[in-house]
């Protein structure tokens, strides 16, 4: 499933959401893409693979199926969706 968190300020990318998936990054690619952005933009270097999405993004992902969720339940995806071998690194 795609899940995007709530628009947030985000230092320089201004204002913004997190989309995650939790069925791995080729999911979340393809969502993208079916959304005509860029994978290319897709954090792969992160604890689990994210996109930052734009306020106007964030209404069309939601609307194409993205499942809207609170900071607070994004990060406790995280939890459980992060690859354990980044995880114990952060650590």
């Amino acid at each position: 499933m795609i899940y995007i968190d709530e628009v947030q300020n985000r230092g320089r990318l201004g204002q913004s959401s997190k989309m995650i998936s939790d069925n791995g990054p080729d999911e979340l690619k393809n969502f993208v893409k079916g959304l005509g952005m860029n994978p290319a933009w897709i954090r792969v270097d992160s604890l689990v693979p994210h996109i930052n999405v734009f306020p106007n993004n964030r209404v069309r992902a939601i609307e194409a199926g993205a499942k809207p969720i609170t900071r607070q339940e994004y990060l406790q995806l995280l939890a459980r969706i992060s690859r354990p071998e980044e995880l114990a690194k952060a650590v």
